[in-house]
C-alpha cells in the first residue's frame, strides 16, 4: 500500500474553508493535549519532587535549630555524666589491688577500734556484674568474722 500525500492535500483543499479551520483547530488542540499530558506533566512531577525536598529541608533546618539551642544543655549533661563516671571508676578497684583493699579495711578497723582476726576474699563467690568488649566488672566478697563485704573491681 502506497501512501500518497498529494491525494490527501487535494482532498483537504476541496473541503469548505470552515471545515479546514475546524480540522486545523482540532489538530492544534490535539498537539496541546499531548503537550499537557507529556511535557507539562513531567515538569509538574519534577516541581512536586522539588517541593517535597524543600519541605524536608525546612523540617531538617528547624530540627537543627532546636538541636543547636539544646547543645549547651547537652554538653553540660555530658560533662556531668563524665564526672560521675570518673567518680564511680575511681571507687572501683582493679583485681591486683585486692591486697591494698584488705590493708585499707584493716586500717579503718584499727582506727575505729574494731579487732579483725582474719580477712578472707571469697574468690569462688565472685560474680560478673557487667561486661563489655573492653572490660568486665566483678564483685568480690570479702568476709571478716560474721560480716561480709562485697567489693567491685574491674578487669581490662
Amino acid at each position: 500500500m502506497k501512501f500518497d500525500f498529494n491525494q490527501i492535500m487535494d482532498f483537504f483543499n476541496k473541503l469548505d474553508i470552515k471545515f479546514r479551520y475546524a480540522i486545523f483547530v482540532g489538530f492544534l488542540l490535539f498537539l496541546f493535549a499531548i503537550d499537557v499530558f507529556s511535557f507539562i506533566t513531567l515538569q509538574w512531577n519534577a516541581i512536586q519532587k522539588l517541593d517535597d525536598a524543600s519541605q524536608e529541608l525546612s523540617r531538617n533546618i528547624e530540627k537543627l535549630k532546636i538541636d543547636a539551642q539544646r547543645i549547651g544543655t547537652m554538653k553540660v549533661g555530658l560533662e556531668n555524666n563524665r564526672k560521675k563516671l570518673e567518680g564511680v571508676n575511681n571507687r572501683i578497684r582493679q583485681i591486683g589491688e585486692v591486697p591494698l583493699i584488705m590493708q585499707d579495711m584493716s586500717n579503718w578497723a584499727n582506727q575505729e577500734g574494731v579487732k579483725i582476726d582474719q580477712l578472707t576474699p571469697q574468690t569462688e563467690a565472685q560474680k560478673i556484674l557487667v561486661s563489655n568488649t573492653s572490660m568486665k566488672y566483678y564483685t568480690l566478697p570479702i568476709v571478716y568474722g560474721s560480716l561480709q563485704v562485697s567489693y567491685v573491681w574491674k578487669v581490662f
